[in-house]
C-alpha cells in the first residue's frame, strides 16, 4: 500500500503542475508588450450570460418551479 501512495502523491503532483504554472506565470513573471486587448462581448453573448445567469439564479433559489 506505500507503492501505491507514492504513485498518488506523484500523479498529484504531476496533474497540479500545469495549474500551479499558471499560476506562477499571472503572479510572478512580467507581461509581454503589446498584448493584444480582450475581445468585448457583443448583444448576444450579452443576453446568453443574462439568461444563463437568471435562470442558474432562479433554478438554484426556486428549485421546485
Amino acid at each position: 500500500q506505500i507503492g501505491l501512495a507514492i504513485v498518488l502523491a506523484l500523479t498529484s503532483v504531476i496533474a497540479a503542475y500545469p495549474y500551479l504554472r499558471v499560476v506562477w506565470m499571472m503572479c510572478f513573471e512580467e507581461s509581454q508588450e503589446g498584448a493584444p486587448e480582450p475581445p468585448v462581448a457583443r448583444g448576444g453573448a450579452r443576453a446568453t450570460l443574462l439568461i444563463a445567469g437568471a435562470a442558474t439564479l432562479l433554478f438554484g433559489v426556486l428549485p421546485d418551479c
